[in-house]
């Protein structure tokens, strides 16, 4: 873990920590390609703060295989897309209203898609 502290992929209503090593190293890959900080405003999730937050049930957060990453600009928005395609991620959602930037590496849910919020 070289760009990532294991507080903020921690769920941050109990601490639980359970966050993929291979997830991880994909992410902090595509951290040092940006060239930019990655603020993480959601990783880890237990069952209660997913429902909590309104996520789904069907949620990567759950299984320690999701990030929700903020922006500040468009120039950002494109970097920090551009590192997580080329570091192998196929499953990226966008909300420009709020500004942030959903990954996951699961491999159960549908690949090779970008959605929005």
């Amino acid at each position: 873990m070289n760009f990532f502290t294991k507080k903020e992929l921690s769920c941050p209503c109990c601490d639980s920590y359970f966050f993929k090593e291979e997830t991880l190293e994909m992410l902090d890959e595509a951290r040092k390609r940006a060239g930019i900080a990655f603020i993480i405003s959601s990783a880890c999730r237990c069952e209660k703060h997913n429902k909590e937050v309104g996520g789904s049930p069907l949620s990567a957060h759950k299984t320690g295989e999701a990030v929700d990453l903020i922006f500040q600009n468009s120039n950002e928005a494109f970097l920090i897309l551009e590192s997580l395609i080329f570091v192998g991620f196929r499953r990226i959602g966008i909300n420009f209203k709020k500004g942030f930037i959903h990954v996951d590496s699961s491999k159960t849910l549908p690949q090779e898609v970008l959605f929005h919020y």
